[in-house]
């Protein structure tokens, strides 16, 4: 079954975090210092979360995910990773504001909605 985390912390794992099935969402919450803060399958959401301060990406979706209202900061610390990366199709990625990372978003695939995203300092 889906699930839902609403109001959680994941700091200082080794592993992704937050990592859900098929139909999750994730309202705010907060990662931070992790390998990677969010990794959802697919047709989930993520709204209103922050992830800051995670190794590699701050939020990796698959497909059929709606991201919407996040803010990322210094995502990315090994030197490569972004605070957004879209591996699939179909996602709806906006309204989330980025700033200091090596690539604020990392869309693999065609297919996807984006818009109303701000990024600075990225690249």
């Amino acid at each position: 079954g889906s699930l839902s985390a609403v109001d959680c912390n994941a700091y200082d794992n080794t592993a992704p975090r937050f990592i859900s099935t098929a139909g999750s969402s994730s309202r705010s919450c907060i990662a931070n210092s992790n390998h990677t803060g969010f990794s959802p399958t697919h047709a989930c959401s993520v709204v209103d979360c922050t992830v800051y301060n995670n190794a590699t990406d701050g939020l990796r979706i698959a497909s059929h995910c709606q991201v919407r209202s996040n803010t990322g900061h210094n995502n990315g610390t090994s030197g490569a990773g972004s605070t957004i990366h879209a591996t699939g199709t179909n996602n709806r990625i906006e309204d989330n504001n980025v700033s200091t990372t090596p690539r604020g978003f990392f869309i693999e695939a065609s297919g996807n909605f984006i818009a109303r995203n701000t990024v600075s300092e990225a690249g």
